[in-house]
């Protein structure tokens, strides 16, 4: 998946780090550039040169005398401003008295690559205007003298607001933004950066690289030109990506959340535990604490085994390898590894299936591997020593069904369909309640689908149904 920023390389910074590399529906976004405006000296840098100069107290008629106090401030909004005082002759010193302020971190940052000699000021936490103009304003109650060069798109609240809070404000142009590209001679970025650049995309070329491409505008200027261009049909690509970006951070944070909540009990368990064995009396005491320790071990490995399945299958985020699979024979060896854990409960583990029959279909043998593994397992942990779990194998000429039956206690119908929340349990189980959400997220990569009813054998039968063909 591509996405354009509406920017230049050279201007690109953090946001196309943040972008590069990100994966959106499991397509890794490459980032390129559809730059539609540019920033070039005023026609007449004069009236620049001037507010600079008044700043510094070259021009004591119009700053009066230079004061002390640092109460002269050179208000800086962006770090085109920065470069346009150093079109115009600005080596970066800062005078006796004189101090400077910066609305974030990128102005600063190229303050400093200027040669700025001093450390700018920036609002402690908002760095908007409003932020600003509170920040000077409780330094200086009284007020002060501001020199604010901008944009010929700047809008007045931020000198509004400093003169409403008693600020003596001289404002003055900067910078133009006009269209991309601007004249070489009166250009503040470096077009150099642009040169040799594949990435780099023109309105005229966009229709030939719009399929799978996101624009994402970066300004309002970059919006008026874009739709002065007549690109708004990619309006509905924009809003789908940034709808696939807001599910794809969502899902994240949730995973995220419900792994911390379900890791935070076990850790404590096993912190108790070491501290029991490191406080036994004697050493039948500290056998019985570390015993419990090492179950304890096992268990939040179980947890996190799941946790990493459960994130790999993600059915948005993963494509699977379709082979054709012969399933009876698949499940024959699969089977083979389960019994010896049901023989272990005194369980008996049966495998029924019509023959002879076609069971052949494509699908992901790992992830069948781990499907049959819960379910069986599952079944395990529920089943009473003694009892039985029967894995059953039919096909027809559309499907094959899969079933897992069980002797134990059944589940109530009301809570079937919670079965497949994350870290939902029945009774003491030993899972992490993340089995079934593994199960149906491999179903739904088949294009299949599962069910719950009663067994005949007493408890709780799972219904697999996976198509031969995939759409």
């Amino acid at each position: 998946m591509r996405v354009l920023l509406t920017r230049q390389p050279a201007q690109a910074g953090d946001l196309e780090a943040g972008l590069a590399g990100t994966e959106v529906a499991g397509r890794r976004l490459q980032v390129g550039f559809l730059p539609l405006t540019d920033f070039a000296l005023p026609d007449d840098d004069g009236p620049l040169r001037a507010l600079l100069a008044d700043w510094a107290g070259a021009d004591g008629d119009a700053a009066g005398p230079v004061r002390s106090d640092g109460s002269r401030w050179l208000v800086l909004t962006s770090p085109n401003t920065v470069r346009a005082l150093r079109a115009v002759g600005w080596d970066g010193h800062v005078p006796a008295g004189a101090r400077i302020a910066v609305t974030g971190p990128g102005t600063a940052r190229v303050l400093t690559e200027a040669g700025c000699d001093a450390a700018p000021w920036l609002p402690p936490e908002d760095r908007s205007a409003e932020g600003l103009i509170a920040g000077l304003a409780a330094l200086h109650p009284r007020g002060a003298r501001a020199w604010l060069p901008q944009s010929d798109r700047a809008r007045s609240r931020l000198a509004d607001g400093l003169r409403a809070a008693g600020w003596d404000v001289r404002t003055g142009l900067a910078y133009r933004t006009v269209p991309y590209p601007a004249q070489a001679g009166r250009r503040l970025l470096d077009g150099a950066a642009d040169e040799g650049r594949g990435d780099v995309v023109t309105p005229a070329r966009l229709a030939a690289v719009a399929a799978g491409t996101a624009v994402v505008l970066t300004s309002s200027s970059a919006a008026e030109e874009f739709v002065a261009a007549g690109l708004t049909p990619l309006v509905g690509e924009i809003n789908r990506l940034m709808h696939a970006l807001a599910d794809t951070l969502d899902r994240e944070k949730q995973f995220t959340n419900e792994a911390a909540h379900e890791l935070r009990t076990p850790l404590a368990v096993l912190r108790i535990h070491a501290q029991n064995a490191l406080e036994a009396p004697d050493a039948s005491d500290r056998d019985e604490a570390l015993r419990q320790l090492s179950s304890g071990v096992d268990r939040a490995t179980r947890v996190v085994a799941q946790l990493l399945t459960l994130a790999r299958l993600d059915p948005n985020g993963i494509r699977l390898n379709m082979d054709d699979l012969d399933l009876l024979a698949f499940l024959r060896g699969e089977l083979a590894e389960l019994t010896p854990l049901a023989l272990s409960r005194g369980q008996e583990l049966i495998l029924d299936a019509q023959e002879p029959a076609d069971y052949h279909l494509p699908a992901d043998a790992p992830s069948l591997g781990i499907l049959l593994q819960n379910l069986v397992s599952n079944a395990v942990q529920y089943t009473p020593a003694g009892g039985c779990i029967q894995v059953q194998l039919q096909a027809t000429a559309q499907e094959l069904l899969l079933q897992v039956l069980d002797s134990g206690p059944g589940v109530p119908v009301e809570l079937r369909e919670r079965l497949f929340e994350r870290f939902f349990r029945i009774g003491e189980g030993q899972g992490a309640g993340l089995g079934l959400s593994i199960v149906r997220r491999v179903v739904e990569l088949h294009q299949g689908s599962i069910a719950f009813d009663e067994s005949p054998l007493g408890g709780l039968r799972v219904s697999v149904r996976l198509p031969r063909n995939h759409s």
